[in-house]
């Protein structure tokens, strides 16, 4: 995996590379050469504030970024919003929207899947609680990536927890 992202990194031509999260996409980030590519933009698909509001120990756009000498663009906001509305209020600030017109822009996208269940990743990593990890089960979840959960065909679940995810689809 670490080859095929650096065959977009050491591309001369400027690129839009988009990244998820998760201990897969950090392995293979950590796993990158040093390059010096500042006409490169990284971006973080992911929300990477956790419920008590401590960063995503896996959000490592900014970790390529540094790698690569360009520069990083966050997404200012909660993986999952407290609800709804707040959501929506998320999505209306400035920098997210820039963030978001960016990830239209990406010529490639990293992203990592994990599974719904009992002591997930997004429950062990502090995004949702056991109750939504439920929620979710009982919607027909069996997977996520970037936080949208999806069903047993690929299709997204959509449920009362699904409707706070702040990432990038």
């Amino acid at each position: 995996a670490a080859q095929v992202m650096e065959s977009y990194v050491s591309e001369v031509d400027p690129k839009v590379i988009a990244l998820g999260s998760g201990q897969t996409i950090k392995a293979v980030v950590g796993e990158l050469n040093n390059f010096e590519r500042p006409h490169h933009r990284v971006l973080s698909l992911v929300g990477a504030i956790g419920r008590d509001g401590a960063s995503n120990p896996y959000d490592v756009a900014l970790q390529a970024a540094e790698k690569i000498g360009s520069k990083c663009f966050l997404l200012p906001a909660p993986l999952l919003a407290d609800s709804a509305e707040e959501r929506k209020q998320w999505c209306r600030h400035r920098l997210y929207k820039v963030v978001e017109e960016l990830s239209t822009k990406a010529d490639v996208a990293f992203v990592g899947i994990g599974d719904i269940g009992e002591g997930c990743p997004l429950y062990r990593d502090g995004f949702i609680t056991s109750d939504e990890v439920s929620e979710l089960i009982n919607a027909g979840a069996i997977g996520e990536h970037v936080g949208w959960a999806y069903d047993e065909k690929g299709e997204l679940v959509r449920d009362a927890v699904q409707e706070r995810v702040r990432s990038e689809e």
